[in-house]
């Protein structure tokens, strides 16, 4: 038998209703996000300027990016359609890489001290700002999206109107809005700006147009529950989207 007819009676063993193997939508589904499971959130991250590897150009600048390691980052381009979920506060000192920090307590003097440095010391590599776990469409996953400098952190007042509105944020009156709702949809686009020798992108928030399937009610608690625990920091930096001098 010619290797191309081997291949062939092979294929069929897997196909149909006679296949060898069946699982059903639901098990495959489980079985692939066991594949995929981590007890780390994946960053959604903008790439204020671009990044290349060996290979070529892992990500073009102003776009949005999931990095899985220093030489590997997904590509979502300019412009993705999200969930936004839930927030919370964060301040991190990556000024040592080896001993990253990470605060999600705006009372400790941890995070104080960091959101100092941030702000008053050049190149102190700390930021500090709201971070959100949000739920893109294209990929069908969760992420975390930190709106960790001046830019970001101006855009989050926008992006946390895209938040679910709660019965307690009613009646806290932090909300125009008088009953309670799921996330509403947004566009996440990023926006050139140049002044002087200085140019940076920065996030743009916008009613979402695109239909976006939502998520099960099961994931949405794991992953709010997950994301509401304290962090732990990741081995690679984050890189914040600030402004570059162009040399």
């Amino acid at each position: 038998m010619s290797d191309k007819n081997e291949l062939s009676v092979l294929n069929e063993l897997f196909a149909g209703e006679n296949a060898l193997t069946t699982q059903t939508a639901d098990e495959l589904r489980e079985l692939d996000a066991m594949s995929t499971s981590s007890s780390f959130l994946q960053r959604l991250q903008l790439y204020s300027k671009g990044k290349s590897g060996p290979n070529g150009t892992l990500i073009e600048g102003g776009h949005y990016g999931v990095p899985k390691s220093a030489e590997n980052i997904v590509d979502l381009g300019n412009s993705l359609d999200l969930l936004v979920i839930a927030r919370k506060a964060k301040a991190i000192d990556m000024s040592d890489t080896d001993n990253i920090i990470v605060s999600n307590d705006t009372k400790s003097d941890e995070f104080k001290r960091i959101v100092d440095m941030a702000d008053n010391v050049k190149d102190s590599g700390c930021a500090y700002g709201p971070t959100y776990l949000v739920y893109e469409r294209s990929t069908r996953s969760f992420y975390e999206f930190f709106c960790g400098n001046k830019s970001g952190r101006y855009e989050s007042s926008k992006i946390n109107t895209f938040l679910p509105v709660t019965t307690a944020m009613i009646e806290a009156g932090v909300t125009n809005e008088t009953e309670p709702r799921f996330a509403k949809p947004m566009t996440l686009k990023s926006k050139y700006t140049k002044k002087g020798k200085w140019e940076w992108f920065s996030p743009v928030a916008e009613e979402c147009l695109n239909p976006i399937d939502l998520p099960t009610a099961d994931q949405l608690r794991s992953e709010i529950e997950r994301f509401a625990k304290l962090e732990v920091p990741e081995v690679e930096a984050v890189t914040e989207p600030t402004s570059k001098r162009k040399r």
